[in-house]
């Protein structure tokens, strides 16, 4: 179950700047970031990590609109962290090179009566100055979860899209980390967790992040008895 929580998208840890995960400022990037990813590259215990965008913002269709949490993916890395490749369910997940794809949820897809090959906009305010940011995509692939808010709140394109739209450069708002272990996750003695809480950052397991899932380990846990 753990594993399945986590590698749905959340990871076995995350690391975000200081203060994102409750105000999703999208000028809050991650401090220090080619400090933070050397080091994690050297790191035995860390076997997989990626990095993403996250924003609020806006899609449209002719149809409809909805908000949406904007997330900027790099698909080579993301494949280790996520399922969503594994649950396509029509087109693709990131094939080819075109910058303006775009693989929304089967629920989202719905609400926006849109299809494959069928076009949207997504509207992002900028970091810095706030000014709305427009793009134009193309609907490349459809996924569906089992269940839950993934399928209709959150859409994803190519991260160097994304930070474009955000105008920040080549920062980041996350990385998601999967141990060698899922172990090491629960292991809250490790110098890692104090390494990379350094330089306004915070890093956090999936413990912290998911607190509702660890209420439902432990209800398993003690119905066993």
């Amino acid at each position: 179950m753990v594993r399945t929580a986590t590698g749905s998208f959340l990871g076995d840890a995350q690391i975000h700047r200081l203060g994102f995960r409750d105000a999703q400022e999208v000028s809050l990037t991650i401090q220090a970031l080619d400090e933070v990813t050397e080091g994690l590259t050297q790191e035995d215990i860390v076997e997989h990590f990626t990095q993403r965008t996250i924003a609020s913002g806006m899609i449209t269709s002719p149809a409809n609109v909805s908000a949406i949490n904007l997330i900027g993916v790099h698909p080579p890395t993301e494949r280790f962290l996520s399922q969503i490749d594994d649950v396509i369910t029509e087109g693709a997940y990131f094939e080819g090179d075109n910058s303006r794809d775009i693989v929304v949820g089967a629920k989202l897809a719905e609400i926006l009566e849109i299809g494959l090959g069928d076009r949207v906009v997504v509207t992002v305010a900028q970091a810095e100055t706030g000014d709305l940011s427009q793009e134009m995509f193309r609907v490349s692939g459809i996924y569906q979860f089992a269940g839950g808010e993934m399928n209709s709140g959150m859409a994803f394109v190519r991260i160097k899209k994304a930070q474009e739209m955000l105008a920040i450069g080549n920062d980041v708002h996350e990385i998601a980390i999967k141990f060698t272990s899922i172990a090491y996750a629960q292991d809250s003695t490790l110098p890692f967790w104090e390494t990379y809480s350094q330089n306004g950052n915070e890093i956090l397991s999936w413990i912290e992040l998911m607190s509702q899932l660890t209420v439902i380990l432990e209800m398993t846990k003690y119905s066993k008895y």
